[in-house]
């Protein structure tokens, strides 16, 4: 039987959580050489690749976002993933069932994994990262905005046979999105580390059991 992941639960160890207006937020590490057994998510999930390789395997695709790029999967979409090598750190949005329901009102492109690579929703779900790091009291007002934004963004589809040009104010550079109007990055150039990093390089593979999982106990 499939495991169904509820709001919060991961199978990688979670650094920082919170929820908000129907969002789930969370900074999680994977350990080098992951492997993940088939599984499901209750809610539909936005993900930033921060650091690290990590890849998902569906049923007709698989996906490895570039890093800072974005990716999406639906609810209850069956699939596996790994993190070979060094692990992986990942920024995850768990998007409420109300928030899905508002975008199938416009548009059903997310009805399938994707991957959204590096363009504005990808800038965008990194200034999310940035407000998800505040500790204020403005803070989750703007997370709410800017996680609206982004799947906002992350719906649209672009136009068949056009080639994708980054946007001026989000242009890449040497890992870190900086902007060609302005001296200061739309996000941060270097990502915070954390205590610890991530774990140390493992000398096996390291497997998860089917039944093994976390999750986030405080919001």
């Amino acid at each position: 039987m499939v495991a169904i992941l509820s709001p919060g639960t991961t199978y990688g160890k979670i650094l920082q959580c919170r929820a908000v207006s129907g969002f789930t937020f969370k900074e999680v590490v994977y350990p080098p050489d992951l492997e993940v057994p088939p599984h499901a998510h209750e809610q539909a999930t936005l993900y930033v690749v921060l650091q690290g390789i990590y890849t998902e395997v569906y049923k007709k695709i698989t996906l490895t976002p570039k890093p800072f790029g974005l990716a999406f999967h639906p609810a209850n979409e069956v699939h596996s993933h790994r993190c070979p090598d060094e692990g992986g750190r990942c920024f995850v949005v768990e998007v409420g069932p109300r928030w899905m329901e508002r975008v199938r009102e416009y548009t059903r492109i997310l009805d399938e994994p994707t991957d959204l690579q590096r363009g504005l929703a990808a800038c965008l779900a990194m200034r999310l990262y940035r407000e998800f790091k505040q500790d204020d009291g403005v803070a989750p007002l703007v997370m709410e905005g800017l996680a609206l934004e982004t799947l906002a963004e992350a719906s649209r589809r672009p136009v068949r046979g056009t080639v994708y040009r980054e946007p001026l104010f989000g242009r890449h550079c040497g890992g870190s999105w900086r902007s060609s109007n302005a001296p200061g990055p739309c996000v941060p150039s270097a990502l915070p580390l954390h205590a610890g990093g991530l774990p140390a390089p493992a000398t096996h593979r390291f497997r998860v059991p089917p039944d093994h999982s976390f999750r986030c106990s405080s919001a």
